[in-house]
């Protein structure tokens, strides 16, 4: 069984980057001519390499020229339209580190922003930030809606850095959920198998009932995950507070990688087992958490493999869960980003979102494209219809029962 997995593949490679280390080789964009496809579906411009090698030269004359001569190619120099949007934000991005002044520096990083591109929004929000801290009251306080939108954005995509300032703001001006909300996701965010350990330690010996209750709020509340989550079927562990938090993370890694994906009718397909070994090694969520596969068949075995009825693998479903679908014989991943089974939709973030075009896809009768981030789209679909084409499911869960809250 086969399916079209470079999603999940792609998205593994964030996992094991840094946040700004794949900005060059990773961005989409580039000429069929000047262009190469990266084995795992990336679409990668040697001049894009180029600007930042001249850069680190400290040639900034020659990147900044190089920079704008990728920002003049015609739309037909480009594999496609999003492949120009992020090559051409990326150039802009770049072009501002070698900008001839302030001015200039501050419009290019607002376009790169304006298109998508993940890091643009911190360097904003700093610029700013800057700013308003050498100017005087009045001007500090018009700076200030400026200065958290950028954050926000940029924290939205998984900066952890924005995500820190933002708690501080928030402590500030006495905004504490939003404070308590962005200092936990940080936390998951830059924590290493030893920090979340000592996250995990503390959340089961030390927070008390109140913490607990606090923490349960916010991430209800503020999380693409939904917060924490009893368990829907017998055999698969629902979401405790750091689980769903690790969750929240990883969705937001994904919302910033989704923009620099391009299709590769080249890279190789993987069987359902073989995606989820990959999210296994790669998707560390120990101690608290674990991955497994779900199956909508009662067949199939294996550490971290749990067989299910379909109608059990379609109450299971949570935000953030990576669903495999099938229709008419073509099989495809994609990420849950919200379900509302009352409504009868789901909403779930695809690169490759023509696989849902009802002109496409003979399950599909309706599919809406709803604008989310700048670059980026979920695709509202009908839960019923998504539902029936349901075979399996990657997933974060609890590694073992939450713990009781200590009280006051």
């Amino acid at each position: 069984m086969c399916i079209a997995s470079r999603f999940l593949r792609l998205a593994l490679v964030v996992a094991v980057s840094s946040f700004a280390g794949d900005r060059a080789s990773a961005a989409a964009g580039g000429s069929p001519d000047a262009g190469a496809l990266h084995p795992l579906g990336f679409v990668s411009d040697p001049e894009i390499d180029k600007i930042e090698s001249l850069t680190k030269e400290g040639k900034r004359d020659a990147a900044h020229d190089l920079a704008s001569a990728i920002l003049a190619r015609p739309p037909s120099a480009f594999h496609s339209a999003a492949s120009e949007r992020v090559l051409k934000a990326t150039a802009l991005f770049l072009r501002a580190q070698v900008a001839k002044s302030e001015a200039e520096a501050m419009r290019d990083l607002l376009s790169a922003a304006a298109q998508g591109h993940p890091e643009a929004p911190y360097h904003i929000g700093a610029h700013l930030l800057i700013e308003a801290r050498s100017s005087g009251p009045e001007r500090s306080a018009r700076l200030a809606p400026q200065i958290e939108a950028s954050f926000l954005a940029g924290a939205g995509l998984g900066d952890p850095q924005c995500m820190e300032l933002l708690e501080t703001i928030y402590k500030q001006s006495g905004k504490n959920d939003d404070a308590n909300y962005w200092g936990l996701i940080r936390r998951m965010t830059e924590a290493d198998e030893n920090g979340r350990r000592a996250f995990d330690k503390v959340s089961r010996e030390i927070f008390t009932s109140s913490d607990r209750s606090l923490l349960d709020r916010v991430l209800r509340q503020k999380s693409p995950s939904g917060g924490p989550t009893a368990s829907a079927v017998r055999g698969v562990p629902g979401r405790s507070i750091p689980t769903s938090a690790f969750v929240d993370t990883w969705m937001r890694k994904q919302l910033a990688f989704v923009w620099r994906a391009s299709f590769n009718p080249d890279a190789p397909d993987a069987t359902v087992t073989q995606a989820f070994e990959d999210n296994r090694r790669v998707v560390r969520v120990d101690p608290f958490g674990q991955v497994l596969l779900l199956l909508g068949s009662r067949s199939g075995s294996g550490d971290g493999i749990v067989p299910l009825s379909h109608d059990e693998l379609a109450a299971a479903i949570l935000p953030g869960d990576n669903i495999v679908v099938l229709s008419g014989g073509r099989s495809h991943y994609a990420t849950v980003w919200a379900i509302d089974r009352g409504a009868g939709t789901v909403s779930v973030l695809d690169p490759f979102p023509e696989y849902w075009q009802p002109t496409h896809n003979a399950a599909i009768t309706k599919m809406d494209r709803i604008d989310y981030a700048p670059g980026r789209q979920l695709i509202r679909l009908s839960w019923p219809e998504v539902r029936d084409m349901l075979m399996a499911a990657i997933v974060v869960r609890d590694s073992a029962p939450a713990p009781s809250a200590k009280g006051r």
